[in-house]
């Protein structure tokens, strides 16, 4: 759904009405945001297994003890960078394209 949706957002750009443009942007930001608590919850197990050493249960390797500090600090860079560009834009810095 993630790549889906980013390869509509960029493919539409200027062919799609604003607010069908927006929504799809918010469908590929949660997708995103789903796919970085996924992948945090696994790299965060290889960290810190946490109880899962003692229960093998499944819910206790996902929810390791720094699994939240993870996804907090992750989202909070991922905003940060998304700020910065979104903020270098109107000082003129070209983009790659």
């Amino acid at each position: 759904m993630e790549i889906a949706s980013l390869l509509i957002y960029y493919y539409t750009f200027n062919k799609m009405d604003a607010r069908s443009h927006v929504i799809v942007g918010w469908i590929y930001f949660i997708a995103a945001w789903l796919s970085l608590f996924l992948i945090d919850g696994i790299i965060s197990f290889m960290l810190t297994p946490g109880r899962w050493v003692e229960t093998k249960s499944f819910w206790d390797g996902f929810f390791n003890p720094s699994f939240v500090p993870s996804l907090f600090f992750r989202t909070f860079v991922a905003l940060s960078l998304a700020g910065i560009y979104a903020s270098s834009r109107p000082l003129g810095f070209k983009t790659m394209r």
